[in-house]
């Protein structure tokens, strides 16, 4: 990344959207972090200026979700551009979003302590739904371990019958005396 930011600064005037988020998310990835010039005077004012859009944000949703993500492990946090994703996203694009969304924004939003103000009900939905997801999950995993009866879980067909009876080299069934163990 460090031999690449020069080209970089030279070419993010004439960056693709795509390529702008690109940017952040690989320099996230190997946690470079300069903070004078290549992204906050050049690579933030670019994703600002596309968030002020205000009929069609030119990013996808997994390209809002990677910014936010990428810059919250920067502990890069930029004010204006979390809220233009937070509302571009809880106004045009919450149901694209699913439980593992929700959870690496939250998480995003957690690293950065971002309150997110611009929206305090898509925060609470998310955080709501997230839970009752973790829920269902849970409540699923602990049915199948106890079954569908009262009692819990049954054996299937002969299982039980295997402790109680043995079988000889020849195949003849016989049946251990009560108390003893295999």
């Amino acid at each position: 990344m460090v031999r690449m930011v020069d080209d970089l600064k030279r070419r993010v005037r004439t960056m693709e959207p795509t390529e702008l988020i690109q940017c952040v998310s690989a320099a996230a990835r190997v946690k470079f972090y300069d903070r004078t010039t290549f992204l906050q005077d050049l690579l933030m004012p670019h994703i600002r200026s596309h968030l002020r859009n205000k009929k069609r944000v030119p990013f996808t949703t997994d390209e809002l979700l990677t910014t936010l993500c990428s810059l919250s492990d920067l502990n890069c946090f930029d004010q204006v551009i979390f809220d233009g994703i937070v509302r571009e996203l809880a106004n045009k694009r919450s149901k694209e979003l699913g439980c593992p969304q929700w959870a690496a924004l939250l998480a995003a939003f957690k690293k950065v302590n971002y309150t997110c103000d611009e929206d305090k009900e898509f925060y609470e939905w998310m955080r709501v739904s997230l839970k009752a997801e973790r829920y269902e999950i849970a409540s699923a995993e602990q049915r199948m371990i106890v079954g569908n009866s009262k009692q819990g879980m049954h054996a299937p067909e002969g299982y039980l019958r295997s402790f109680m009876v043995g079988t000889m080299n020849n195949g003849v069934e016989v049946r251990r005396p009560q108390g003893l163990t295999s």
